[in-house]
């Protein structure tokens, strides 16, 4: 499934049907700050959205509460959270496409793009970067 398309789709019946930013139209510097600014703001709710599901009374993230140290030590089960995990992490990968469409990333060029990214990467861990 080319993801990537499926988003850019859904931002184009968006932009159609309720008057958002289409992030491939985007005209100006100002229109692409703008947009980037917002679909971050929207990506930060989801990624909150991940830590509440894990952390709802924020004890994990809070050292002045009183059950701080035992909630951090607390066993992490996967499969308590998962459906809302998962769901929430898919919610802030979309944001987080729409800034990639945003900066001329495709599903045509995404592979290569990671690619490049990957071997940099695997390169700064080989050289102890």
């Amino acid at each position: 499934m080319k993801i990537l398309e499926l988003q850019q789709q859904t931002q184009e019946r968006y932009a159609a049907e309720r008057g958002m930013q289409n992030p491939a139209m985007i005209e100006t510097r100002g229109e692409f700050v703008d947009y980037v600014r917002e679909m971050r703001e929207f990506l930060n709710m989801e990624l909150d959205e991940i830590l509440a599901a894990v952390d709802f009374s924020g004890a994990c993230r809070k050292p002045w509460k009183e059950r701080h140290a035992s909630h951090r030590r607390a066993e992490f089960i996967h499969e308590d959270f998962d459906s809302t995990l998962k769901e929430e992490a898919v919610d802030a990968l979309c944001f987080m496409m729409n800034i990639c469409l945003a900066c001329g990333v495709t599903h045509e060029n995404i592979e290569k793009l990671y690619g490049e990214v990957y071997a940099k990467n695997m390169g700064r861990l080989d050289n102890d970067y």
